[in-house]
């Protein structure tokens, strides 16, 4: 960004202390959603019978950090095959659910919200605390 005579940058449209730092660790890729949702389905159509509930945890399952360590400028993300699976999972009928260890579930919550994918766990969202 170039500076003007000033001092101040060209793009005034945000203060410098408002705008988004870029995340310290690199995101991965997200793999195509859909390739992998394809491939699980084949993977599920294999098996005799599925479970009519799945119970993920958060942290390191979902995600590959701790959702109440994230430092508050990162952008959380999910492992890069994770909403394919969710994806098949709720295309074959089964249930998923949520039980974690977050320490702070207003941020388990957000991250959900953030990432889009809430609405897969329905009512079925319990969020424990130790």
């Amino acid at each position: 960004m170039a500076a003007t005579a000033a001092g101040y940058d060209d793009d005034a449209s945000e203060p410098w202390w408002r705008r988004k730092r870029p995340r310290r660790t690199p995101q991965p890729p997200e793999a195509d959603t859909e390739a992998v949702k394809a491939e699980a389905l084949v993977l599920m159509s294999a098996l005799p019978v599925l479970p009519r509930l799945v119970v993920f945890d958060l942290d390191y399952t979902l995600w590959p950090f701790q959702c109440d360590r994230l430092p508050k400028d990162e952008i959380p993300y999910l492992y890069p095959q994770a909403r394919g699976i969710l994806n098949a999972l709720k295309d074959k009928g089964v249930e998923t659910a949520i039980a974690s260890r977050a320490s702070r579930r207003g941020v388990a919550k957000s991250f959900l919200e953030k990432l889009g994918i809430h609405f897969m766990f329905g009512t079925q969202i319990s969020i424990y605390l130790y």
